[in-house]
């Protein structure tokens, strides 16, 4: 069964200052590898910020069909687009749960390059975007 935003949140908020090679961190990973989407698998020394949005949002009973599920941030893009979620649009503010994704490097502006990063936003207010990362 899918859940509320905010149970969503309170599942990515037990994760908060997890450390990569700690239990928390042991956790998302086991999580995202019970998963396997598309067949990947992930591990405990490769970048894990995607595992920990899939992870968190399995854990709250949402899979595939509602939310895009990778351990790399360029096939989540591509998820959310198959989905019809996706919204490359500076002017969209997100949801409470909503993923956003960054490039860091990205000049102002809609984004039209790769993806290095991914959050969960746990709050919006006044224009400010609150995020928890893995």
């Amino acid at each position: 069964m899918a859940s509320t935003r905010k149970e969503v949140i309170a599942i990515a908020s037990k994760f908060i200052g997890a450390k990569q090679g700690d239990s928390k961190h042991r956790q998302i990973v086991d999580t995202f590898n019970k998963i396997k989407p598309r067949g990947e698998i992930g591990n405990y020394s490769c970048a894990w910020c995607a595992m920990f949005v899939t992870a968190v949002q399995s854990m709250a009973g949402n899979g595939s069909a509602v939310v895009p599920q990778s351990y790399n941030c360029g096939t989540l893009i591509s998820e959310a687009m198959r989905l019809g979620i996706w919204q490359e649009n500076d002017n969209y503010t997100p949801k409470q749960a909503d993923m956003i994704i960054y490039y860091w490097d990205a000049p102002a502006g809609n984004c039209n390059y790769g993806a290095s990063h991914v959050g969960i936003v746990s709050a919006v207010d006044n224009g400010d975007i609150t995020v928890i990362e893995g």
